[in-house]
């Protein structure tokens, strides 16, 4: 029934859901989200059926195929990551830009961060991935240039309610970094918000925006999610985020 429900969700806000296979062995991954009074919230997650993706060739074939009409493929690490690594190395191949959200945080070879386009981490991933803690914008920085050597063209750390940094290499080689603070909002709800940021940059990356204007749309919008309640149910679309970049 969950799985039911949410392909409708998506189908009638106009999202293709033909490569979407049911498997008839194992129950949909499901999310429990509890919320504290103060709109930041605690997930217990059964990923059910999302850790066999890949394990059907006839799916995995079509979706690999269907990688090369991509504009840009995104990913997170909740499906095996092998294929996740097989999907980045496909896409890679093709000549599709990869965008990978590091959640939940794993360790991954350098031969695989190299193959990125982008990767969007938090401050606890990026911790996990440099070795560095991360508890300031300038510890953000920092560990942003240290992951820029790892061949990535694009780092993005997200900093909650701080907004986000987005470096790339610079002509001289040195990281070149924008920071773009978040908007101040009431905070209702922050389920999802992470989800909405990479949704946001995506679209905006893909369609040409520079990184000052896609990182502050990207921001913008995920500051708008936290506003309502619901995680697919309050995402904004995409007129109200451009309304409220206006109000900015």
């Amino acid at each position: 029934p969950f799985g039911e429900r949410l392909i409708k969700a998506l189908q009638a806000d106009g999202v293709d859901s033909k490569l979407i296979v049911v498997d008839q062995e194992e129950a949909s991954g499901v999310a429990f989200i509890f919320l504290a009074p103060d709109g930041d919230n605690a997930i217990v997650v059964a990923s059910g059926a999302n850790m066999r993706v890949g394990q059907d060739h006839t799916h995995i074939s079509a979706i690999f195929e269907s990688i090369t009409h991509a504009q840009a493929l995104v990913l997170q690490l909740e499906i095996p990551l092998e294929t996740v690594i097989s999907l980045v190395a496909s896409a890679h191949n093709a000549g599709v830009p990869v965008i990978l959200n590091l959640a939940p945080a794993q360790p991954l070879a350098k031969e695989v961060l190299k193959q990125l386009e982008v990767l969007i981490v938090n401050e606890t991933e990026a911790s996990l991935l440099s070795g560095q803690r991360v508890d300031s914008l300038a510890d953000a920085r920092i560990v942003a240039s240290i992951l820029l050597e790892q061949g990535i063209a694009k780092v993005v750390i997200t900093l909650g309610s701080q907004g986000a940094i987005l470096a790339t290499a610079g002509e001289s080689g040195k990281a070149r970094i924008i920071y773009q603070p978040a908007p101040r909002v009431q905070v209702v709800d922050t389920t999802a918000a992470g989800d909405c940021f990479v949704g946001a940059l995506t679209i905006a990356l893909t369609e040409g925006q520079q990184p000052e204007e896609a990182l502050r749309f990207a921001v913008y919008a995920s500051a708008l999610k936290v506003t309502k309640f619901g995680a697919q149910s309050g995402l904004p679309t995409r007129s109200e985020v451009e309304a409220f970049l206006r109000s900015g």
